[in-house]
């Protein structure tokens, strides 16, 4: 069929409802103000649901405009005051607007402590109470807990391993009474266990490489798996230098074991070096 605005040929609304659809088309049809073609097409797809449903989308589609609410009446003005009241009106009015003021003000000043009241809660969960924390952890590490002085403390995030942990000093009393010296700790925000580094090397390898590890991961950004790679080229080359050694117990020619002395030491050399990538002690840490 060629589209038609059939509602408008009807002189009704597209929200007409059923009964009135059928009034319009029988006035239209005795007024002879619309064709019996276009009668038709009313009868097909105005009185059926299922077909005006059809037909509304694709009208609609069409013309839009047909969707807009119709414009809203302009309000009346409003009577003008009498003179007295008038008068009454500007006297008060900025009385008023004084008080609003005032209590717009209490309200944002209320809201401006309260944010801040937040922002502080917010900042002491987030720094400063891991802070504590960490302080608490260590102290109970120590045999004079109240002698505890703290230097240094700040929260450190690995980016590798995505990590939060608590690195600083601390010094404290000994046995004898004196303090003992500043030493390296951290703490963990996540197992919250704290770890107290010793002033001096420890005498076993592998206890030196816990601590070094521990310490580089958590207090320095080094990433976990460049220390466990690193530990790996070191016992490569032990195991290289261990080799040799034993080659050099059985080799028959002084030339041959001129060649061994020499890859020895350089590769006892090389281990030292890679050693010292790895460890965070020194030779004067030693006792």
């Amino acid at each position: 069929m060629d589209f038609k605005n059939l509602y408008a040929l009807l002189n009704i609304k597209p929200t007409a409802s059923q009964s009135d659809i059928a009034k319009a088309m029988r006035q239209a049809a005795q007024q002879q103000t619309i064709t019996l073609d276009d009668l038709k097409l009313c009868k097909q797809y105005l009185l059926n649901e299922e077909e005006r449903t059809k037909y509304d989308e694709r009208l609609f589609a069409a013309h839009p405009e047909l969707l807009a609410p119709p414009p809203e009446p302009k309000p009346e003005p409003e009577p003008e005051p009498e003179p007295e009241k008038a008068e009454e009106a500007k006297s008060l009015a900025p009385a008023k607007t004084k008080q609003g003021n005032k209590k717009l003000y209490l309200i944002l000043a209320a809201v401006a402590a309260a944010i801040a009241l937040i922002a502080g809660t917010v900042a002491y969960f987030k720094h400063f109470k891991p802070i504590a924390e960490a302080k608490e952890a260590v102290r109970d590490l120590l045999k004079d807990p109240d002698s505890a002085k703290f230097y240094d403390v700040e929260k450190v995030v690995n980016t590798h391993a995505k990590k939060v942990s608590i690195c600083g000093q601390v010094n404290a009393k000994a046995t004898a009474g004196g303090y003992a010296g500043k030493k390296m700790f951290l703490y963990s925000t996540e197992t919250k266990r704290a770890l107290i580094i010793p002033a001096t090397k420890p005498k076993e390898l592998i206890e030196e490489f816990s601590y070094s590890s521990l310490y580089k991961a958590a207090c320095l950004n080094v990433d976990p798996e460049k220390i466990n790679a690193d530990m790996a080229t070191y016992k490569d080359t032990l195991e290289k230098l261990v080799s040799l050694q034993r080659q050099r117990l059985n080799a028959s020619s002084d030339e041959e074991q001129e060649r061994l002395d020499k890859a020895i030491a350089t590769t006892k050399a090389k281990s030292e070096e890679e050693w010292e990538k790895i460890t965070i002690f020194t030779d004067s840490d030693d006792d």
